[in-house]
């Protein structure tokens, strides 16, 4: 039981988050008696490979990474999930366990909804169904846009589009993108040699800073610019 401070900050908190507040005071007190937040630290595991599914997730502030690591050790990094995304809803797809690691990036705050209240709110409310739908849209339109960018341009222009991408997903005025070499080169499927050398490039023309664990950009117009101008497809170098 939460005493009265406690119960008027989770108020608040719902009322000023970015997926909660598009709905009705109704469903907004039905969902408050329902869910919990949880705060996770930098590197902290939400779920593991194999654990039953129980909760379907969504992020209130932070951001979170969804990796799959085979028997050999390599890592496949699917997605970055960021404020407002939900993780962990795979139960859709007839799913009775989990096949990823769900991990924090930076320290994180994650609601955590149970999954027959998750189905119960997708199937009978349809501004829940509709926001959910939109979300699963945006999903698809990211893959989609990986998968053609691997298919028709060079490394440098992939890197630099994702970077652009990346950034525009999230509530970020300072343009910091936090990832490491490794992280976007398991994104991209490119060896983490030709995402340091394309960094390298990209910061020497000014578009970039390059920080530990992060990436800065220093003038976005410019930048995207660039990116058009710089059209090259594969094979025309």
């Amino acid at each position: 039981m939460r005493n009265i401070n406690e119960r008027k900050e989770f108020d608040k908190t719902i009322e000023h988050d970015s997926f909660f507040s598009h709905f009705t005071s109704e469903f907004k007190d039905y969902i408050k008696r329902k869910i919990h937040l949880r705060t996770y630290d930098k590197n902290q595991i939400i779920y593991f490979p194999k654990e039953k599914i129980t909760h379907v997730y969504i992020v209130h502030k932070g951001k979170i990474r969804i990796t799959r690591v085979s028997e050999t050790g390599k890592v496949v990094t699917f997605r970055h999930v960021i404020t407002g995304d939900i993780f962990g809803d795979e139960v859709l797809l007839s799913k009775k366990q989990r096949e990823e690691y769900a991990e924090a990036i930076i320290k994180s705050e994650v609601w955590l909804i149970p999954l027959m209240e998750f189905l119960k709110a997708k199937e009978e409310n349809q501004i829940f169904a509709k926001l959910y739908e939109k979300k699963l849209m945006e999903r698809c339109k990211e893959y989609e846009e990986t998968f053609a960018d691997s298919v028709f341009y060079t490394a440098i222009k992939r890197v630099a589009r994702k970077i652009i991408r990346e950034i525009k997903r999230e509530i970020n005025p300072t343009k910091k993108l936090v990832v490491t070499h490794q992280e976007l080169a398991n994104l991209l499927g490119i060896r983490r040699e030709t995402i340091t050398t394309c960094l390298k490039i990209l910061e020497k023309e000014g578009f970039i800073e390059k920080k530990k664990g992060s990436i800065i950009i220093k003038n976005q117009i410019n930048f995207e610019n660039w990116i058009e101008k710089n059209n090259t497809i594969k094979g025309n170098h």
